[in-house]
């Protein structure tokens, strides 16, 4: 509900700068449920290539932690999840289609400019069901989650483990 009180609407990107936790992965869940599609920017980032990524993302609003000290481009919307009232889903999450946008994730490439990769909830869905089948997920895994939310495979580590019932464990 927290985005939104602050003018969410859905189909928009929001930014998730937050270290790896409980909270980073329950900040992109919310972000899926208020209808927008996440934007994962690693904490470590010199301010300058965050900002260019959130900037060429359109984003309007980031969702962080108070303990986070990443200064945001003048106009967005910071939220810190950590000083949040209680947490409750007020309304019914946003329905959305399986062509819309689940998240963006930005990479150098060659060109070491950042350049976004936009992924639709039906090729997410399709890559996790292809990667359950071959690796035989099954309801007593336990899945170690490595990969960095600003990496494609944090996706599996996520969806293709929660998003199945099974149990996600971060270092």
């Amino acid at each position: 509900t927290a985005l939104r009180d602050h003018g969410h609407q859905p189909g928009e990107r929001v930014g998730v700068v937050m270290e790896k936790s409980w909270e980073q992965v329950a900040a992109t869940l919310g972000v899926l449920l208020a209808g927008g599609a996440y934007v994962p920017v690693e904490t470590t980032q010199p301010d300058a290539r965050r900002n260019q990524i959130l900037g060429n993302a359109k984003v309007r609003s980031v969702v962080t932690s108070s303990a986070v000290a990443a200064q945001l481009p003048e106009g967005t919307t910071r939220i810190d999840v950590d000083t949040l009232a209680e947490a409750c889903l007020a309304t019914e999450p946003e329905l959305c289609s399986p062509q819309d946008s689940a998240y963006v994730i930005f990479t150098s490439g060659s060109t070491g400019t950042p350049k976004g990769v936009e992924m639709s909830h039906a090729a997410v869905v399709n890559t996790l069901d292809d990667v359950c089948r071959r690796f035989s997920i099954c309801a007593d895994d336990v899945a170690l989650g490595l990969s960095n939310v600003g990496f494609d495979l944090s996706v599996f580590d996520i969806y293709g483990v929660l998003g199945r019932g099974r149990t996600l464990v971060l270092p």
